[in-house]
Formats: C-alpha cells, structure tokens, sequence
C-alpha cells in the first residue's frame, strides 16, 4: 500500500514492470484511476454505475505499453485511448 494506492510488481512474462491503482464505489458511481511509471503509461475509468469497471480498466492498463520511439513529448501522453464497456 501506498498512501492508499496499491503497488505491485507484475510477473516478468506480463513485462515485470510497477503498476501502481485505486479504486473505489460509492452512491452509485465506479471508479479506477491506474499507471505504470516505468512505461509512462495511465488508464482513468469513471462511470455512473455500481458495476465494478476494474476489470476493463485494468485489462487496458496492461494493455497499453507504448513504444518510446513514438516520440511522445515529455508532459504529452504517446497515445490516448477511450472505450465505453456495456
């Protein structure tokens, strides 16, 4: 834990990378807000509905791993990606 975040490392055949989230519910509202550091990589998921979005959010988390050749400007995200789940 970390300041109420979760940290963890992922198995080296998933990239071993750190992957550090949050999640939460409340009134009827789901949220997820993840990154990885070391891939410069985040994913933010907010809905209007008591279904958990952890397992979209977090399968785009590990999705997304961008190739720094890309030539994302530092403060500029590589890619941006939106996804609406039913």
């Amino acid at each position: 834990m970390h300041l109420g975040w979760i940290g963890q490392r992922l198995r080296p055949r998933q990239g071993g990378h750190l992957q550090i989230w949050h999640n939460g519910m409340t009134g009827g509202f789901s949220s997820f807000v993840g990154f990885a550091p070391e891939k410069g990589v985040g994913v933010a998921v907010l809905s209007n509905t008591r279904r958990s979005v952890d397992r979209p959010a977090y399968g785009a988390l590990l999705s997304r791993h961008p190739d720094p050749s890309e030539g994302a400007q530092r403060g500029r995200p590589a890619s941006v990606t939106s996804a609406a789940w039913g």
